[in-house]
């Protein structure tokens, strides 16, 4: 029977490893354990593997060897077995105060409490190796466990039960789907414990695998569930971008400029039904491009967009292109927001009209593009936060940081006019063709 038990032994161990090398290259792990679940599943493998030698090593199987020999493996092997599972229970207490933390409020004493407790606990177990204080070994090198044995066993059940009473106490703040793999964590080892009182083996070290198997499916399905729903709020995102590069005042007033035209010049209306359209449909594209894209498409999409307020505004806009260099990218979506505030919030805002001037510059590090207007200006420091100008400019600065690290510069001054300047790193952007080309 002991090698049976040995076998179940290593077939638990050989879970844990494949769980053990997926961790290892998973980048991102569910709370609520995060990086530290590695160190678990090290702990419940090495857990596993003293056990399996513990029953694999009965001296009188090996009658050859020194029962002086086999006793010494057997007391590193006991000592490494229970300094695993003290440290492991400092790390699991750790991890579900600071899961709770997150939640609601927690002592901070309980982790540094339980530490000193398990530290004194191994202590008095290394102890036990040399005076017998709590096992000891007879003379055919049997374990023999003595009167002050249950002491270890209670000391280690006590500070599990702490950790229910976490759970259990915090279970409405967890939610039962995190609170019951929590708890089965814990209390089907604990079951194992008690069984053993009824059946010749201990099976801990089964139980606590088959509930870190509970917790893997149930954590990564949670997880899943979550990256599901930030794909669903990330597709809400785009499309909130979409509607807040499309202005409703902007797509009504274009439909009624080209309805009046339909009389008054039908070839212009067609012209700029078809440059309507073209700007819709690079709106569109831009939401599916996670990577930069040339500069000269989005300064095409741009100038779609400004040839169409002109039909609008006429002689009161005016608009100067001076790009000396267009060789690189930027991200989508990032150039046309803060012209239509140059247009919007600035030069139309003025009776007589104004200049909105596009222009690049190429710099050692980056590359600038610079959207200057003479318009109405505004007080940088009294810009609502709530206001669309503000959301817009926000939206831009993340793009532009989250894709390329590029920056966003706004200075302004009432009655003078704006100026806004992008900066694209030349390292970050060839690091992004270099990604672009691989693909």
């Amino acid at each position: 029977m002991e090698l049976i038990y040995a076998s179940l032994d290593l077939f638990a161990a050989a879970l844990i490893g494949v769980l053990l090398i997926g961790s290892f290259f998973k980048g991102d792990h569910p709370k609520p354990f995060g990086k530290k679940i590695i160190l678990l599943l090290v702990g419940h493998l090495v857990g596993l593997l003293c056990d399996s030698i513990l029953w694999f090593w009965e001296p009188e199987r090996y009658p050859t060897i020194d029962i002086s020999a086999a006793i010494v493996v057997q007391k590193t092997v006991l000592f490494l077995a229970y300094s695993v599972l003290a440290a492991m229970t400092v790390i699991y207490t750790d991890c579900l105060v600071k899961f709770i933390e997150e939640k609601a409020k927690c002592s901070k004493r309980i982790v540094p409490c339980i530490t000193v407790i398990c530290i004194m606990a191994v202590v008095l177990w290394t102890v036990s190796l040399f005076n017998g204080m709590f096992f000891t070994f007879d003379e055919t090198g049997l374990f023999v466990s003595t009167k002050l044995y249950w002491f270890t066993q209670v000391t280690i059940g006590f500070l599990l039960c702490v950790d229910v009473f976490l759970i259990w106490k915090h279970r409405r703040a967890l939610g039962w789907c995190n609170a019951i793999p929590l708890l089965f964590y814990i209390l089907l080892p604990i079951g194992g414990f008690f069984l053993s009182f009824w059946w010749d083996v201990i099976p801990v070290y089964i139980a606590a695998t088959l509930s870190m198997l509970l917790m893997f499916i149930v954590f990564h399905l949670e997880q899943d569930k979550q990256l599901r729903e930030q794909e669903r709020q990330f597709t809400q995102s785009r499309v909130s971008i979409m509607l807040s590069q499309i202005q409703p005042h902007f797509l009504y007033n274009t439909l009624t400029a080209i309805c009046c035209l339909c009389d008054e010049n039908p070839k212009e209306a067609q012209k700029v039904t078809a440059e309507f359209a073209d700007y819709l449909r690079h709106n569109l594209d831009s939401l599916t491009q996670s990577t930069p894209v040339p500069f000269e498409d989005e300064l095409r999409h741009t100038k779609v967009y400004l040839r169409i307020e002109q039909k609008r505004f006429g002689h009161r806009l005016n608009i100067v292109y001076d790009i000396s260099v267009s060789n690189f990218r930027v991200p989508a979506l990032t150039i046309q927001p803060i012209v239509e505030n140059a247009v919007k919030h600035g030069v139309t805002k003025k009776k007589t009209g104004g200049t909105v001037t596009i222009f690049t510059k190429e710099k050692e590090d980056c590359y600038e593009i610079i959207i200057d207007d003479d318009g109405f200006g505004f007080d940088i420091g009294n810009v609502q936060t709530d206001s669309d100008t503000h959301i817009g400019i926000k939206n831009v600065r993340y793009r532009l940081w989250s894709i390329c690290h590029g920056t966003l510069t706004i200075t302004s001054e009432p009655g003078v006019g704006t100026v806004s300047t992008i900066r694209i790193p030349k390292g970050r952007m060839n690091e992004e063709l270099r990604q672009i080309n691989d693909r």
